[in-house]
Order: structure tokens, then sequence, then C-alpha cells
């Protein structure tokens, strides 16, 4: 077997799926590119040294391809332990996404009910829009558990941050979510603080901070 048989040989399998899809390389374990690149310059060093036996060649490609099988499977575990932490979603706790989630003592439509006084009880904000989403779903002959989304704003607090970056429109106005799924009533909103760091804004602190004090309250009920 020749020094850029081997090469070849390991490096293959990592570009043919980069040239089938582009953007999949971004999706390749630097450590596997690295296992490979280790293991052709190996070889590669030991063929310069010296004349290598079939039998020593067989044994080296041994060791290197588990190298590169326990990177492939430490890769892979890590990869797995990134996707439970991101599943899980303390109540009141800012998720890897930017959503911040609080249990409602209430029953559903009592949560929403609360929510909705609040905000029209409040002459700085204004309701925009109430969306039953599991009433949309009835209306097209499909089932979904109790969601319902309010959108309310206050152009006071919303458009400074506009000014700072005109891409935090898309995530504006406001909005609480409110589910239930098996007798548990959740408030999901997003966390302003990830909002900035999302659309670059770094000149509103105080307004950021004002926004998740209200959008906390209104959640929570406190």
């Amino acid at each position: 077997m020749s020094v850029s048989g081997f090469g070849i040989g390991l490096n293959h399998g990592v570009r043919s799926v980069a040239q089938k899809d582009r953007l999949s390389h971004l999706a390749v374990p630097e450590s596997v590119r690295f296992a490979s690149y280790w293991a052709y310059n190996l070889l590669v060093g030991f063929e310069l040294g010296s004349v290598m036996s079939d039998h020593d060649r067989r044994q080296f490609l041994r060791l290197a391809l588990a190298g590169t099988g326990l990177t492939l499977a430490g890769t892979a575990t890590g990869q797995r332990g990134r996707a439970t932490h991101r599943d899980e979603r303390p109540s009141g706790r800012r998720a890897a996404d930017g959503l911040v989630t609080v249990t409602s003592d209430d029953d559903f439509d009592a949560t929403v009910d609360r929510i909705s006084s609040a905000i029209e009880d409040n002459e700085n904000l204004t309701l925009v829009a109430t969306v039953d989403h599991a009433a949309n779903a009835a209306s097209a002959g499909l089932e979904l558990p109790p969601t319902t989304l309010l959108v309310f704003g206050n152009p006071q607090l919303g458009t400074p941050l506009m000014q700072s970056a005109r891409s935090v429109a898309i995530d504006l106005p406001q909005k609480l979510l409110v589910t239930a799924v098996e007798g548990s009533v959740t408030v999901t909103y997003n966390d302003p603080a990830w909002l900035a760091q999302r659309h670059g804004i770094y000149d509103r602190a105080g307004t950021l901070e004002t926004i998740g004090s209200a959008l906390a309250g209104l959640a929570s009920g406190e």
C-alpha cells in the first residue's frame, strides 16, 4: 500500500461528504479531519525513515483506524451531551435558545386572562393581538393542546432598541406564549438580553433591564 493511497483513503470519506453538499463541511468535526491528517503524516514519516513490512503496515492501519474511531466516538458523545443540555429548561431560567419559561400556578384560561388584563390595565402597554393557535388548528380539522400567544408592546421601550439595530424589529412587539401540557401551564418569552446579543445592541442596558422586569412580572403575575 502506498503512502498516497493510504492518505486518500482516510481523507476521501470526509471530502466526499463535503462534495455532495458544500454546507456539510461545516458539520464534519474538526477532530475527525485532524485524525485523518495525523494518520497520513505519521505513515509518511514511517516510510521516509524506513521500509515497512506488510505486517507492520497492517498493524499501523489497525492502530490508526482505531484512533479515528475513538475520535468519532468522543465527538458523538460530546454532541449528545450538548443536545441533552439544550433540552433542559428550568422554570424561570433562560435556555440556550434565549427563551425564558415560567410555570404558572393558575390553569390555562386563568393564566391567559390574567396576562391579558394586566396588559390592558397598563396605560403604557398596547395589546396588539391574541392568537389562539389551538382554535386555529381546530378550524382546520387539526388538534393542538392549548396554545395562546399574546402580542403587545410599548413604543417608548421598543423604539430605542430599533434605533440601535433595526433588525430587532423582527422580534418586536414583545410576546408571551401560554401553553398547557398534561395539566402543567407555562408562560414563555424572549429574554431581552438574548435579543440584544442577537442583534448587536450594546447601548441600551437600562431599557433592556426595564423590559426584562416587565416581562418577568407579566409572566409570573408578581
